[in-house]
C-alpha cells in the first residue's frame, strides 16, 4: 500500500477527479490517501471472514500505521471489488461520489475510518506489530 498525506498531490485529484463530488477531494492533515494496494495470496491462510490472513494483516497495518502517525480517516480510489472485500472484512467506506465506469473498472471514491473500533474489527488472530516497539527505539 502506498499512504500518503491528503494535503498534497493526490491520485484521487490528479488522476480520479470524476469520482469526486466537484472533481477534488478536501484533503485535512488527519487524513491520509491510499492507492497502489496489493497483496500477494497465493499461498495458505485463509483467516476469519472467508478472508486471506495476508489481507487482514495488511488491513490491520494501514490502520495501525495511520492511528500511529496522526491520521484517522483514509481516502481512497478502489474498485468495486476491493469494496466487498473490505465489507467482509469488516471496514466500511463511505462513498464520497458515485460508482463510475473507468476503462472496464467499476470505480469509487470512499473514505475508511482509521480508529481503535476499525482496527480490531479487521485484526486477524495472531497479528503481532512491531511498529510501537520501533517507535520507542526512534525517540
Amino acid at each position: 500500500a502506498r499512504l500518503l498525506p491528503s494535503t498534497g498531490p493526490t491520485m484521487l485529484s490528479w488522476t480520479f477527479p470524476q469520482l469526486l463530488p466537484g472533481g477534488r477531494l478536501r484533503g485535512k492533515s488527519t487524513m491520509v490517501e491510499s492507492s497502489r494496494f496489493c497483496v500477494d495470496t497465493r499461498g495458505e491462510g485463509r483467516g476469519g471472514r472467508f478472508l486471506h490472513e495476508a489481507t487482514l494483516t495488511m488491513f490491520a497495518g494501514i490502520i495501525e500505521w495511520s492511528m500511529s502517525n496522526g491520521f484517522d480517516e483514509i481516502a481512497t480510489a478502489t474498485d468495486v471489488r476491493l469494496e466487498r472485500i473490505l465489507q467482509r472484512a469488516g471496514w466500511p467506506m463511505t462513498h464520497l461520489g458515485g460508482v463510475e465506469l473507468i476503462g472496464e473498472t467499476m470505480s469509487v471514491a470512499s473514505i475508511l475510518p482509521a480508529d481503535q473500533a476499525s482496527f480490531d474489527r479487521v485484526c486477524p488472530p495472531g497479528y503481532r506489530s512491531d511498529l510501537r516497539r520501533l517507535q520507542r527505539v526512534a525517540a
